[in-house]
């Protein structure tokens, strides 16, 4: 707090603090979402900066995009410790594309960096249950892809380093401390997938094992999964599995 204080003073650029209580960077964003202001949300996590020259490129890109009206935001690269671009590029000849569609049809792997214009992220928020803090971002920008998709530019935006603190480091603690989150994270992947069997078959057991950490069930968990069939035959794998998590959870 001190330190945005003294920023502030320094006045170079516009700053708003909104401060409460640590509740998790998603209901930091529901929280701030209130708040937003202008065209486009840039969103950084504790172990990312934005590289030299980003913003005025992102700029200069959205301000040449056509029919801005029915793009969502635009999607670029993430740069690794390693300088190089983070998980896999873009499929050639694409310009515009959804971005579930990128890493589903065309198995896009590893974090990219997403920007969204806030008159649409402003239409929702992350739901985020008592007492958990983990949701996956992909629920809430799913519903923005949903509507529109998102403009692909092949340039690097954003350094990020995964910290030996950081949520994708410490998964196993943050999923099983958020597991309605999980849930609701799993089953918004299988809605969303068509393609990438491997990933509807991943996606469709961690459902199911999540409902039933979370006390579900069986008609409960077959009202809301699209893949009914396939759910019935993950039941006892997904019980199983649940057993494994829970002991090595407990033995961490």
């Amino acid at each position: 707090k001190s330190l945005i204080e003294k920023w502030k003073k320094e006045n170079k650029v516009k700053i708003e603090y909104i401060y409460q209580e640590n509740q998790g960077r998603f209901m930091a964003f529901n929280t701030g979402k209130e708040h937003f202001e202008g065209e486009l949300l840039i969103t950084l996590d504790s172990d990312d900066y934005l590289l030299k020259e980003a913003l005025n490129k992102v700029n200069n890109y959205w301000n040449n995009i056509p029919d801005k009206e029915n793009i969502s935001g635009i999607i670029a690269y993430f740069e690794g410790a390693d300088k190089k671009v983070i998980g896999s590029k873009f499929p050639e000849r694409i310009k515009i594309e959804k971005s579930y569609v990128l890493y589903d049809k065309y198995k896009m792997s590893g974090d990219k960096f997403m920007i969204f214009k806030i008159s649409l992220l402003k239409n929702y928020s992350y739901k985020v249950y008592l007492g958990e803090r983990f949701c996956g971002d992909a629920t809430l920008f799913n519903k923005i892809n949903d509507m529109y998709p998102m403009y692909i530019v092949r340039e690097k935006f954003c350094h990020r380093e995964y910290q030996k603190d950081s949520i994708t480091n410490n998964l196993l603690k943050y999923h099983m401390s958020s597991p309605n989150g999980m849930r609701d994270h799993y089953l918004d992947c299988i809605y969303h997938e068509k393609y990438d069997k491997e990933k509807i078959l991943k996606h469709t057991l961690g459902f199911v094992t999540y409902s039933f950490l979370t006390n579900k069930s069986i008609k409960n968990i077959l009202s809301l999964t699209n893949r009914k069939l396939l759910t019935i035959s993950l039941l006892l794998p997904a019980y199983i599995y649940m057993k494994y998590l829970i002991k090595k959870f407990n033995n961490k």
